[in-house]
């Protein structure tokens, strides 16, 4: 399970450059570990290990494609608002096309709406979106940001790919956060040999500034993202925290490390990355109190027809 993953033991030799090989029988002090600390926060951090540990198990190039159920929870002042949508998504092996789709299952007003996607991940970096239920004679081609239920909008419900090289992380600090889901443990190693040290601590909560690469600047859903992760085993996401241009803070998507699932060998042996995060909770900050939870369950990993992806097939 991943977070069995989690607390795997980090490997950080610090021998001679710290401690010196005299000194590796003694007592490791706080500065010491303070400086393990701070050499992982540089070496930690990847926006496609991000991606992976959120979605890996069903958005990436190494299946033919995916379907999920989401259940999506809207709390609001007047109560708690309930959906359910089937997510399903095609990937080509001889192309950087992306497709995806969202049906509605539920409440019944909601039910026979339909998203679809289709992104091209190449140089270009276009994505088109399309809405249809029954009440329209053709469907809609509306924005990205169109929130499907609750706060959640079309990418945050398809996935928000920021490991595709649209972004880069453009600096990284020790977060002043105070987290409110535990830490998970890690393992520091210091000096060598049968003179070697280890000392546990939990893991400290790092920041990431993610801006995008120069071409993209003007295309991206999101022009500014800061992401809190644990440094550590490999780096455990807390926080996205999604941004206008002018840095005016918009969601903020937060992940419990100890809800993150892995998929039985079986059903992902197709694909190299069976991570996923099951839980996701969205926080409106434009209209603060909306919170929208979205949870994941049923992955299956499957290929799809071409014109399942095709918005002139609908409703016919």
């Amino acid at each position: 399970m991943m977070n069995k993953r989690l607390i795997l033991i980090v490997v950080l030799v610090l021998s001679f450059m710290l401690i010196g090989q005299a000194q590796a029988q003694d007592a490791v002090t706080e500065e010491d570990i303070a400086e393990a600390e701070r050499l992982l926060l540089f070496q930690n951090g990847s926006l496609q290990e991000w991606d992976n540990e959120r979605f890996g198990a069903y958005l990436n190039y190494n299946i033919p494609g995916s379907t999920f159920i989401m259940d999506i929870v809207a709390q609001r002042a007047e109560g708690e608002l309930r959906s359910q949508a089937r997510v399903s998504h095609k990937f080509f092996k001889t192309s950087a096309t992306r497709l995806a789709r969202i049906d509605f299952l539920s409440p019944e007003e909601l039910a026979g709406d339909v998203y679809i996607i289709r992104s091209n991940e190449d140089n270009r970096r276009l994505s088109e979106v399309f809405f249809w239920n029954p009440d329209l004679i053709s469907t809609l081609k509306i924005e990205g940001n169109f929130e499907v239920f609750g706060d959640a909008n079309v990418f945050e419900v398809t996935g928000l790919v920021i490991g595709d090289g649209q972004y880069f992380i453009n600096r990284r600090s020790f977060s002043e956060v105070e987290p409110i889901v535990p830490a998970p443990e890690i393992m520091l190693f210091f000096g060598q040999g049968n003179e070697s040290q280890l000392v546990s601590v939990d893991a400290k909560l790092a920041e990431y500034d993610i801006e995008p690469i120069v071409a993209r600047r003007e295309t991206v859903p999101f022009p500014k993202i800061k992401v809190l992760a644990f440094i550590g085993g490999g780096t455990t996401l807390y926080q996205i925290q999604l941004m206008d241009e002018s840095g005016d803070l918009l969601h903020t998507i937060s992940y419990d490390w100890r809800t993150n699932r892995e998929l039985p060998f079986e059903a992902a042996q197709q694909g190299l990355q069976p991570f996923y995060a099951e839980t996701q909770v969205v926080e409106n900050h434009v209209i603060p109190g909306n919170i929208t939870t979205l949870q994941i369950s049923d992955i299956e990993i499957m290929d799809h027809e071409d014109s399942f992806f095709d918005p002139d097939q609908l409703g016919q």
